[in-house]
């Protein structure tokens, strides 16, 4: 017995070294291609997971991108389209404010003309959230709701103007130590920035693109604000500090009458190509 285990042991070990011999001159080439199969099978599934990574952060970023173009392109639009009412709107307001002020160093302050200029506002760091409606009484008003998509969204993005050709012209009488003289002031450029929410609404289904008829647009928090003035005698042209500090506080206490929850409403009805439009300050 001992001699047979002994000579299938014998066996064993001159097979496998045959079989070992065999595949290392015939055969050895096969495992070189399996080794390379076997790499190109690692590297390829490393490469999908930082393919799908990629292409995951290049949809978050190009669904963030494609959100800020469309927000920049209703207010590039609602500015230009509302320019005149801006105008006017800034115009009769800022009036009003100056009737109802008194300056140690001038009288008779009025603005004669107000132009916005080319630049438009700029929002960045967009988030759209939907504003659904409150639910309706009815259980079936509740079913058909549920198939409608939201009538308001809330965008919250940082407003930035940097309007460098913005120019409001006033006229009025100016006092110095020495005398007073009628002159023309100008406030040249304007620089806002501050954190905006803007509430669309869609109120009929017969707007057209973006579907979009009335916003509401209010501030955060009171927007930093910077504007230079100018006053004009004959051909001389000096800044006055104090008069700057008087015109940006009066700018300033304006725009705290847009501060939340108070806020601007627009019909955006003329900007799509429907005639009817109002602008409510």
């Amino acid at each position: 017995m001992a001699v047979i285990g002994f000579n299938l042991l014998y066996m064993c070990i001159g097979i496998s070294l045959f079989l070992t011999w065999l595949l290392a001159n015939y055969i050895s080439f096969i495992w070189i291609l399996v080794a390379f199969v076997l790499l190109y099978l690692l590297v390829n599934y490393k490469k999908i997971e930082i393919n799908e990574e990629m292409e995951s952060e290049r949809i978050k970023v190009t669904t963030q991108e494609e959100t800020e173009y469309w927000a920049n392109y209703l207010i590039g639009r609602c500015w230009i389209v509302f320019s005149a009412n801006i105008e006017e709107a800034a115009r009769s307001i800022a009036n009003r404010r100056l009737r109802d002020m008194t300056f140690s160093f001038a009288e008779n302050l009025e603005i004669t003309s107000v132009s916005l200029g080319k630049q438009t506002p700029v929002l960045s760091n967009v988030r759209v959230t939907d504003n659904l409606q409150s639910p309706s009484k009815s259980v079936f008003a509740n079913v058909f709701q549920s198939f409608r998509p939201p009538h308001q969204v809330t965008v919250k993005a940082t407003l930035t103007l940097d309007s460098t050709d913005m120019r409001i012209e006033s006229h009025g009488l100016f006092k110095t130590p020495i005398n007073a003289f009628d002159a023309k002031s100008i406030i040249k450029g304007l620089t806002l920035h501050g954190n905006v929410e803007i509430i669309l609404s869609r109120e009929s289904r017969d707007v057209p693109f973006p579907h979009f008829s009335k916003a509401k647009v209010c501030f955060a928090e009171v927007p930093k604000l910077h504007t230079n003035v100018y006053i004009l005698k004959f051909v001389n042209i000096m800044r006055l500090p104090f008069l700057q500090d008087h015109i940006l506080q009066s700018l300033k206490s304006g725009l705290e009458q847009v501060i939340s929850p108070k806020c601007i409403d627009i019909q955006l009805d003329r900007c799509w190509g429907i005639q009817r439009y109002e602008m409510l300050i």
